[in-house]
């Protein structure tokens, strides 16, 4: 009975999907009415931006989370940016339009934030920047195994610790 009950929770929200129902957190850029996605004028404004410091003015990830913090724009909840967020934002294709959820894709489901070739540039621009930081770095030297990494923590701030091999320097 739990499988007939998760496949039919899956069947159901496929067809939510299907009919355009935001289902989860909106992205960024848009809002919700009436269960469907609409764009948010000042955050879409944003996400152009977003778009165009990466393709048109050439900055990072790095430079744009900066440029955006230093500008004093901030995330829905208000909150700094983070380098994780604006990648997030340059790798959503729902920005063009198509919608994805529960397994459905639906393309033209809503309006678009930025088009479809500019979403394709940024993410060659990505992959293509990944490749050449890959090249650029020394060969991994040795890894190391620590038998405790993940499961001791922090007393202070609750962080998992990590090992870390470091040669000194004189």
């Amino acid at each position: 009975t739990k499988e007939l009950s998760r496949e039919r929770s899956k069947t159901a929200m496929r067809e939510l999907a299907r009919k355009t129902y935001v289902l989860g957190r909106v992205p960024f850029g848009y809002s919700v009415r009436n269960r469907n996605i609409f764009v948010d004028l000042d955050e879409s404004a944003v996400v152009q931006m977003i778009f165009r410091l990466y393709l048109e003015e050439n900055l990072g990830l790095r430079k744009i989370t900066r440029h955006l913090n230093e500008s004093g724009i901030t995330t829905r909840r208000g909150n700094n940016w983070a380098v994780s967020s604006v990648r997030s934002v340059l790798q959503n294709e729902v920005y063009t339009g198509t919608y994805h959820r529960a397994g459905t894709v639906v393309p033209s489901s809503h309006a678009a934030i930025i088009s479809a070739e500019q979403f394709r540039s940024a993410n060659e621009k990505m992959t293509g920047r990944r490749r050449e930081i890959e090249t650029q770095r020394p060969p991994r030297q040795t890894r190391h195994d620590y038998l405790f990494s993940g499961l001791v923590r922090c007393s202070e701030c609750g962080s998992k610790m990590i090992g870390a091999a470091r040669k000194d320097h004189p």
